[in-house]
């Protein structure tokens, strides 16, 4: 795989990380009626009366941040997976990308070279 190849997967991965991270952080930050009134009802639960996968998703993050497990399991049955899985990978992003920002941050207050390979230069 190519450097550029590479370098356009860490960047997709850093924005996909960022929207899960805002997705599972939300609930702890926002109250449940401004969420659920960003979120509208699913379509095919209003228009087919039928759920799909990610019906009761909002409501079970909801629920899981205030610590209510099973009825995060009731409203929806994959959101406990989805969230550890989300929380992981978030951590993981923290990790690989935090240790990144410092480098290029010190060597833009050492008035050094700072470009976008320098991000890269330590990392395999």
């Amino acid at each position: 795989m190519t450097s550029d190849l590479k370098t356009a997967f860490r960047y997709v991965w850093l924005v996909v990380s960022v929207v899960t991270g805002c997705a599972i952080l939300a609930p702890f930050v926002c109250r449940p009626a401004t969420l659920h009134s960003l979120f509208p009802a699913c379509v095919a639960r209003v228009k087919y009366h039928t759920a799909c996968p990610l019906c009761g998703m909002t409501t079970a993050f909801i629920y899981l941040a205030g610590g209510r497990w099973r009825d995060a399991q009731a409203a929806n049955s994959g959101a406990i997976p989805l969230f550890l899985a989300w929380l992981v990978n978030l951590v993981v992003a923290l990790d690989y990308w935090l240790p990144a920002a410092g480098r290029t941050l010190a060597a833009r207050i050492a008035g050094g070279p700072c470009n976008r390979r320098h991000l890269f230069r330590d990392i395999p």
